[in-house]
């Protein structure tokens, strides 16, 4: 029996499910109920119902059709192996065996000219596998081709050179798998058998009954083996059908197959598109009154028409329920249902008079219906934060709403789940159950899974540092070479400093085809280690290599441990580099894993992951050695068909019945909700357009019942139209709107939408006017257009209906309009004082730190608060003729020291460049050239000044009632000389100034120098009186400021007194222009230009403990601070410079 039920309603199919399964008990209880599906969703969907209804669900099992059919081959014709020669990871060691083969053909020259040049197998594998994806559907929608192949014919009208090589590759794959005297087309036997012998079947094998749900695209073959099946065994087919009348392509989908099938080989989504937009201001067009199943609904009117050719006794029974008429949606779904098209002449009349009957037809749009909204966004993460705030809306409006209720879709949720579960796990107490329901396996982000792939494709790799350290963060290999956490450290330490750049050894960049060299690779910083440890570095360097002398015998354990890694790593960079056969490659896998990992430190989910992983490998190589594949491959090809197999794996879903879940928009996900959000539905993402290689067939010649993925896009969403019961969300991402204007569209689905509700619909006022203006009218009431960013100013507009519940961003949001917004608990902080602090005694060494950093000692001092900034420990990637600022300094640090003392610096060159920290070859003889005419001319300056009699002064003096206590280092005669081989910043000069006045305060009569490369500060002499003035209030805003934050900013307020200051008058210049012009300069200092990235962490507004007082946007309060502190400490030591 082959009962279809056709209906609109979900629930009744779960009632179908429950009545047959209560009153109609199966002859064995013992058999499982099958339910055929086309997404594992819908299995915790309908697993959940029933448990529901009988209190438990057990032994049922869910299967697609396809894999249904294939079961009961097995089973019918029982001959499993000649099945399996069929499978993906059989034909695909096959091809690989054949392609080689042909590659000689003349028929074949398709082959020839792609396989060109192969060296590492790697487009032979690909061709392989795409080879296989191409013929397994031509075995479910084209075997009449096949046959035709076999018998050495061709199809008529079709491309000729794709199918002289494919029909070759054809015979010769029947040839090779022994099919060719045989029916190699299982369905074809199974249909052969259930028509003429169905007599020798043994039905106790297959199920007593079958029901099949959401299944919206059925091959042509398996509607033949259904309906066979159906006069042994009950078939319940439960068609979720938009429309209760049969409905038929019209006019409109005429035009569009009439441009668009008739003038393209496939079903292209860019021809269909361009269509539309070049003819959406076509008023015959508008006026027409489609049906959006005309326009959507071409997936289901093909199965309807496959369903119809079937042979009777056919037994349909339709069920539809149809919704209430009391809003936009409600009558959306009703027109749909009940396929409801107005007469075009009625609407194209241009007098007034049918005008006005026409628009009696359509439905006023109230001003509170909100059960259609659409939102325009920005970017891919304001999109799920609009998102978030709605949701939070819809729940504080409707106390009865559950997160159960609502379903959101997105064309592919995996773009979506980092902002989701940024988003939705928020900290400020507005989180919201969900789950995701990803089509996709993440198995393959698994840290030991991307290792292992990453240790496969060493052959290739450069051995960068981070590329190194990324293998040793894992626990488990770290643990294998005796590496701890501290030892990480010190590697990242040593590594930097003893060279390493990039590369294993010189054989790294022979593959390059790079100089052969070892300088700056892995074994020339191991080298320099050992050596360090060994001989250290006072008799210089040995053998061209510069011992690195930071190597102690409590840490020699880790050089050994690093030494093992790298060999390690040499062992299988060479392995990996060859081909063997796959019984050699069975046995190297499991080597490798022994080579790298501890298994004594892996944790369970670490276990899975690598379990499953020798899984997929033994998977791939067992069935080509089963088949007896003798050639050798390369890794390349294993890696990427690993690849394949890890992606393919099924991931186990969550569909949680009290949480909001997220999953694919397919026409297969039908479950019931109040709410259904859909986002993402711009174009270029919904619908997809799959792609297709050229020498795919198929999409040459179309027929009804094929694969077409735009198609299922469509129909997806005109069913999506039918779930909700409440309310339909729609969201989509729009950029060329906020760069180009609001007339920029980016989804045909919107604009299709808003064009058909506009000829349903009108606002109140709007009954006389034409269609093009009301679809105006309409889009601008449907839909919401949101700012880019989440603080700005409109997204706060009480009782609007973008409000957003982020308070967090209140401040912000109105920092442009002088208005402070805080929190209850940043109100709290910032006005809770803390215990005053009286200074009697400053060391010196404390005065300098916090004049180094005033708003850092106020956090580390009082809060006890450390933030972590980077330092430069920062792993070098850079290529060996390239040197860092850090490695820059510290050679012109010792260049200068070099001229000044009169040394003789080819020593000091040698030791540089057999170090590695000098560019490779001529390279770093030209920098090395460079530095020493910069660093000659800083030190000619200094030699001036300069006494090798240098002495520390002791200060211990007390001004006022606070006493200083220190010492003053690297004191001469004739005062204070300083000098930085690099560019002089303000908090340099302010520091000298410091030394400076402490200097003369305690007795010194000379002058301070401070040298730069770009310039030279100059500071006379003062009396001590003079000098205990300037000093005690630098004192004085130390006592203040580790009560106080002192917001001192070197950098930003040094920006704006260099600009305002008058250096032939010695005082602040009072034109307002120029004052203007500073602080735009203190601005731009702050906060940088969005264009200049690549410093941006130099900037004082990425300072951690800044930020934490001081707002990336300065309003004009934070202005005045600045610039008013600035002008207090800053001053001074403008004013006394010497020019």
């Amino acid at each position: 029996m082959f009962m279809v039920y056709h209906s609109n309603c979900l629930d009744l199919f779960m009632r179908l499910v429950i009545n047959v399964m209560s009153n109609q008990k199966l002859s064995n209880p013992m058999k499982p109920e099958i339910i055929l599906i086309e997404h594992k969703i819908m299995s915790q969907w309908i697993e959940i119902e029933l448990t529901n209804y009988f209190g438990i669900s057990a032994n049922i099992i869910f299967m697609t059709i396809q894999s249904f059919i294939r079961k009961i081959s097995i089973e019918l014709l029982s001959d499993g192996i000649f099945i399996s020669n069929f499978s993906k990871n059989f034909m695909y060691w096959k091809f690989m065996e054949i392609l080689p083969k042909l590659y000689s053909s003349q028929k074949c020259a398709v082959i020839q000219k792609y396989l060109c040049f192969d060296v590492n197998q790697k487009k032979l594998g690909q061709l392989s596998e795409q080879l296989v994806s191409l013929f397994l559907e031509y075995l479910i929608y084209r075997p009449d081709w096949l046959d035709m192949w076999k018998s050495n014919k061709i199809i008529d009208n079709l491309n000729i050179e794709h199918q002289l090589w494919q029909s070759e590759v054809w015979r010769m794959f029947l040839t090779h798998t022994q099919l060719q005297l045989y029916e190699f087309n299982s369905e074809n036997r199974c249909i052969f058998l259930l028509q003429n012998n169905y007599q020798q079947i043994d039905w106790t094998k297959l199920p007593d009954r079958i029901f099949i749900y959401g299944v919206t695209a059925i091959a042509p073959i398996y509607w033949k083996i259904l309906k066979l099946l159906s006069d042994h065994i009950d078939i319940y087919l439960w068609v979720i059908n938009p429309c209760e009348k049969y409905w038929n392509n019209t006019d409109y989908m005429d035009d569009i197959n009439k441009h668009v099938y008739h003038q393209s080989n496939n079903h292209s989504w860019e021809v269909r598109k361009k269509y539309y937009y070049n003819n959406r201001c076509n008023k015959s067009i508008l006026k027409s009154n489609y049906s959006l199943l005309n326009s959507w609904g071409e997936v289901g009117f093909h199965t309807l028409h496959l369903l119809s050719q079937l042979e009777r006794p056919l037994f349909e029974i339709q069920s539809f329920v149809f919704p209430k008429t009391n809003s936009m949606l409600h009558i959306l779904q009703n027109e749909i249902l009940q396929f409801k098209q107005y007469s075009s002449n009625e609407v194209q009349k241009e007098s007034s008079i049918f005008k006005k009957s026409a628009n009696m037809q359509k439905n006023i749009l109230k001003s509170t219906d909100q059960s259609i909204t659409i939102h325009e966004c920005h970017s891919l993460y304001r999109e799920i934060e609009v998102l978030h705030d709605n949701l939070l809306r819809m729940f504080s409006n409707d106390s009865a709403l559950l997160p159960g209720e609502v379903i959101v879709m997105a064309p592919n949720i995996n773009c979506y789940t980092e902002s989701i579960k940024s988003i939705f796990n928020n900290m400020f107490n507005r989180q919201l159950p969900f789950s995701i329901l990803s089509d996709h396996s993440d198995y393959i982000h698994h840290p030991i899974i991307s290792t292992i792939l990453n240790i496969l494709a060493i052959p290739t790799s450069r051995f960068t540092v981070e590329e190194i350290f990324s293998l040793l963060s894992i626990p488990s290999i770290a643990s294998k070479f005796s590496i701890d956490d501290e030892a990480m450290k010190l590697l990242r330490l040593w590594i930097v400093e003893s060279g390493v750049r990039w590369g294993l050894d010189q054989d790294t960049q022979e593959n390059f085809n790079l100089p052969v060299t070892e300088w700056n690779t892995w074994y020339f910083g191991f080298k320099r280690m050992l050596l360090g440890y060994a001989i250290k570095n006072q008799n210089g360097s040995w053998k061209n290599i510069f011992p690195y002398n930071y190597i102690s015998e409590e840490y020699v354990h880790v050089v050994s441990g690093l030494g093992e890694f790298l060999e390690i790593l040499k062992k299988w960079r060479n392995r990996l580099n060859g081909a063997y056969t796959l019984q050699k490659w069975m046995l190297y896998f499991r080597e490798m894993i022994n080579d790298f990992f501890d298994f004594s430190k892996l944790n369970v989910e670490e276990n899975q992951a690598l379990f499953l992983l020798k899984n997929c490998w033994t998977n791939i190589l067992e069935s080509g050695i089963q088949l007896g594949y003798i050639n050798t491959v390369t890794i390349n090809i294993l890696r990427d068909k690993l690849l394949i197999q890890l992606m393919n794996q099924k991931k186990n879903y969550q569909f949680l019945p009290n949480a909001i879940n997220f999953c694919n928009i397919t026409p297969m996900c039908f479950i019931s909700c109040k709410i259904l959000c859909i986002i993402g539905i711009h174009d270029n993402e919904f619908p997809r357009d799959r792609f297709s290689y050229d020498f795919n067939l198929i999409s040459k010649r179309f027929r009804i019942g094929d694969n077409n993925i735009c198609g299922q896009d469509y129909y997806a969403f005109l069913l999506a139209c039918l779930l909700p019961k409440e309310k339909l969300y729609l969201s989509f991402i729009n950029k060329l709107a906020f760069c180009y204007g609001n007339s920029i569209s980016s989804s045909i689905f919107i604009d299709e939408l808003i064009e058909y509700i506009a000829q349903r619909f009108y606002l109140i006022g709007d009954q006389n006017l034409d269609i093009i203006s009301n679809i105006k009218r309409i889009r601008k009431y449907l839909l919401y257009k949101y700012s880019c960013m989440p603080f700005s100013c409109s997204n706060f507009i009480a009782y609007s209906k973008k409000q957003s519940f982020a308070n967090e961003w209140l401040a912000a949001a109105y920092a442009d309009k002088n208005i402070t917004v805080f929190t209850q608990s940043q109100q709290q902080f910032l006005t809770t004082s803390l215990p005053h602090i009286i200074v009697s005694t400053i060391l010196l060494r404390d005065l300098y730190d916090f004049y180094r950093h005033p708003v850092r000692m106020w956090f580390q001092k009082r809060l006890k608060v450390y933030f972590y900034q980077c330092t430069h420990d920062i792993l070098l990637n850079d290529e060996t003729f390239f040197v860092s600022n850090l490695r820059r300094f510290q050679l012109n640090v010792k260049l200068i020291d070099y001229f000044i003392h009169n040394k003789n610096i080819d020593t000091l060159y040698r030791e540089f460049y057999d170090s590695g920290m000098l560019p490779y070859g001529s390279f770093g003889q030209l920098y090395w050239i460079e530095q020493c005419e910069k660093m000659y001319k800083l030190a000619s300056k200094i030699k001036r000044y300069y006494s090798s009699k240098i002495f520390t002064l002791n200060i211990t003096f007390k001004i006022e009632t606070i006493k200083l206590i220190g010492e003053l280092h690297s004191v001469q005669e004739n005062g204070l000389i300083r000098w930085k081989p690099a560019y002089l910043s303000m908090r340099d000069c302010f520091l000298v100034w410091l030394e400076h006045l402490i200097y003369c305060f305690s007795g010194g009569n000379g002058e301070s120098w401070l040298f730069g490369t770009d310039s030279t500060w100059h500071f006379p002499n003062f009396s001590k009186i003079q000098a205990q003035e300037l000093l005690f209030f630098l004192i004085s805003g130390y006592c203040l400021g580790i009560n106080v934050p002192l917001l001192l900013l070197y950098k930003s307020g040094g920006a704006w007194i260099n600009y305002v200051f008058d250096w032939n008058n010695r005082v602040i210049c009072s034109d307002p222009d120029i004052h203007k012009k500073a602080c735009q300069r203190l601005i731009y200092t702050w906060q940088g230009s969005s264009d200049d990235t690549q410093f941006s962490y130099l900037r004082e507004s990425q300072d951690p403990y800044l930020r934490k007082l001081i707002p990336l946007y300065l309003n004009e309060e934070d202005i005045r601070i600045i610039t008013d502190v600035s002008k207090d400490y800053l001053l001074d030591l403008m004013r006394y410079r010497i020019l």
